[in-house]
């Protein structure tokens, strides 16, 4: 048996470590902190920063990692220190995936096993879904695809980071929505995908896109952007009809109240593309551009994030 997650304990796992050791502390963290962080011995954390971070990242890139999906990770991971274990766990595992599904680490394998010159397990299982669901993924990985390749909207991820998220025409709950798992992060003057398309992997958008369809608004996708002054003056150059939330008392107190606010500002007008959030205690402003599936919403995010920096400019 050669199974691929042999790579993932041997190769991936101490590598990642190594790099995330160095770039943690180079945000001030301590080597006791890194060490719960990475679920290592401090004596361990030591023996990584001891070692050149270079030395972690090119053996990485060894296995067939390419550099800027690498860099999404590390960013991603780089975050997710501060949001506990579990997220850091579903980031990884969700990385893995699309790295095993995505073919990506099949020469490595390979080099490994000349035996498994013909294996295409791990696509082939990446690629069982219902026709509906295919549809689905497809549209989002060119949504995906879109944004990546814009030149500008870096401008509009949020600290929290961006999401791409599309419902099936009858959602029932959060399984029926798919979303880029580990979202979709800031790498300098572009943006990355961290892992690929799937479905029940964002609570907070799928949440969303449910309450929508279920006061009859016809929006089947949403992606998060910020929301700033900038972003307000750019949907008005561009005559896009938006709403904002408003709250009983002062602002939001968790996540699922947001929801219910964006929500009702679809009820009382079905029509609005983007819903404004004013955020409030640990929850940051964000916008919702809604659109008939992901291509869509991907389009009015690249056609808002153009008039965003002209304005900037001016």
């Amino acid at each position: 048996m050669r199974p691929p997650e042999e790579m993932l304990y041997e190769v991936l796992l101490p590598n990642l470590r190594g790099v995330l050791a160095h770039r943690l502390r180079s945000l001030g963290y301590s080597q006791s902190r890194i060490a719960r962080i990475l679920n290592v011995t401090q004596p361990s954390v030591s023996g990584y920063l001891s070692e050149r971070e270079s030395k972690f990242s090119e053996a990485l890139l060894r296995l067939g990692v390419p550099k800027e999906d690498l860099d999404a990770l590390i960013d991603s991971l780089v975050r997710d220190a501060e949001l506990g274990p579990a997220r850091m766990t579903e980031t990884l595992v969700t990385a893995w995936r699309q790295l095993l599904s995505s073919g990506k680490l099949c020469s490595y394998h390979r080099s490994l096993y000349p035996e498994l010159a013909e294996c295409d397990v791990c696509v082939r299982l990446g690629s069982l879904v219902d026709a509906e669901k295919a549809s689905v993924l497809q549209r989002l990985e060119r949504a995906v695809q879109m944004l990546e390749s814009s030149p500008v909207v870096h401008h509009l991820v949020p600290e929290v980071s961006m999401n791409v998220a599309e419902a099936l025409r009858d959602p029932a709950d959060t399984n029926d929505v798919a979303a880029v798992p580990g979202r979709i992060v800031r790498v300098g003057m572009t943006v990355r995908a961290v892992g690929r398309p799937a479905f029940g992997t964002s609570r907070h958008l799928a949440s969303v896109l449910i309450g929508a369809r279920r006061v009859g608004v016809r929006w089947s996708a949403v992606v998060n952007v910020r929301n700033d002054e900038s972003l307000v003056r750019a949907l008005r150059e561009l005559g896009m009809r938006h709403g904002a939330t408003s709250y009983a008392s002062g602002g939001p107190g968790s996540e699922d109240d947001v929801v219910a606010a964006v929500v009702e500002v679809l009820r009382r007008d079905p029509e609005v593309e983007v819903v404004l959030d004013g955020g409030g205690p640990g929850l940051e402003p964000a916008a919702y551009v809604f659109g008939t599936d992901s291509i869509d919403a991907a389009s009015k995010v690249i056609r808002i994030a153009r008039a965003y920096v002209a304005l900037k400019g001016t």
